[in-house]
């Protein structure tokens, strides 16, 4: 009889947590699998950039949510455009995630198209010199494997595994508090996925961001090798969506992040880069070089590579030819006018 009443409590006892999770988590929706949008979940946080896109893709087609004609695609330092800024010419969605590389786009891309039922009408892709380095640490290759990403969504009782999921209860807890109380800390606006909280640290913290990139980018470069199959990556990409339009850019770095190129001797391999890129695309947006916004870093830049989140739309504003821009920020390049802009390079 105490055993059984031993077993009844046990089984009520687990029964409750479990509701309590499944609760807690299907209101902040973490994994991003779920159609409701309010006032304590509207800011998401990211603990699996790329699996969450993915379920909001996918799952989006079930709940009626705003169809999309494009995608953007790169890395961390893309992240922060806003997509609404290229309506009404584009409905996009933006697809970035951190440390994506050119391999992982024609898997997302693909999948993106899929959800859409057509050919995209456009593609947005910021393009790192860092992704151009055959040199990778564990990490990022692991961070790299966007088929079980795209397959997972298809999986029997994903959504109810989403929600079942004790690990994803702190980063839901996380979430509720983010919705409830002011926060430093970067957040993504659920509806279109772009960065909603902005921010300016102190100048003692964000010094101490910049210096931390610059250490860990130095050390990147000062091994840098580049990348035999990188243009090959990007013409497969471009050979796999023939009816796509691209849109291809080059994203900013401050110039002290900038000039560890030629001290650590790898300017050829970003003149190489920039022929590549262009050869591929035709028609680039070249960001990554001398211009006011990477020689006044401090006012534009929260590390030594990543644009604080009103200044990314900068980038969004050039490719849409708007006025009244900072002075050489962003620059246009072709196959005929390459060449003479490479020997206007002094690092």
């Amino acid at each position: 009889m105490i055993y059984r009443q031993w077993i009844k409590t046990f089984f009520l006892t687990f029964g409750a947590a479990l509701a309590a999770v499944t609760l807690v988590n299907a209101v902040a929706d973490p994994m991003l699998v779920l159609p409701f949008v309010h006032g304590v979940n509207n800011r998401v946080r990211f603990i699996n950039e790329r699996q969450q896109k993915t379920n909001q893709l996918y799952f989006s087609r079930f709940y009626g949510t705003k169809d999309f004609d494009g995608v953007i695609l790169g890395s961390s330092r893309s992240s922060n455009l806003d997509p609404a800024l290229f309506a009404p010419q584009y409905s996009v969605y933006n697809y970035a995630a951190a440390a994506s590389r050119p391999e992982e786009a024609v898997s997302y891309a693909s999948f993106a198209q899929r959800v859409h039922g057509r050919d995209l009408r456009v593609i947005i892709i910021g393009l790192d010199f860092m992704s151009a380095n055959g040199v990778r640490s564990k990490s990022r290759v692991k961070g790299g494997v966007p088929v079980s990403y795209v397959q997972d969504v298809y999986k029997p009782f994903f959504t109810m595994a989403s929600l079942f999921n004790l690990k994803a209860l702190h980063l839901s807890t996380r979430i509720l508090r983010a919705n409830l109380h002011a926060t430093k800390e970067v957040y993504y606006q659920r509806d279109r996925m772009t960065n909603v909280t902005y921010f300016r640290p102190s100048a003692q913290e964000q010094k101490a961001a910049f210096d931390e990139s610059m250490r860990i980018y130095r050390d990147i470069y000062h091994n840098f090798r580049y990348n035999p199959d990188y243009k090959t990556s990007l013409e497969e990409l471009k050979a796999h969506f023939p009816n796509t339009r691209f849109i291809a850019f080059t994203t900013p770095v401050a110039v002290p992040h900038l000039k560890m190129i030629a001290q650590e001797g790898i300017t050829q391999e970003y003149r190489r880069w920039l022929e590549d890129v262009v050869n591929v695309f035709g028609e680039v947006w070249h960001f990554m070089d001398e211009n006011e916004v990477s020689l006044h870093y401090e006012n534009y830049f929260s590390d030594s590579h990543h644009l604080y989140v009103e200044p990314a739309n900068l980038i969004t504003r050039r490719i849409l030819l708007e006025p009244g821009l900072p002075e050489g920020f962003g620059k246009k390049l072709t196959p005929q006018t390459l060449p003479a802009y490479l020997d206007t390079l002094t690092f």
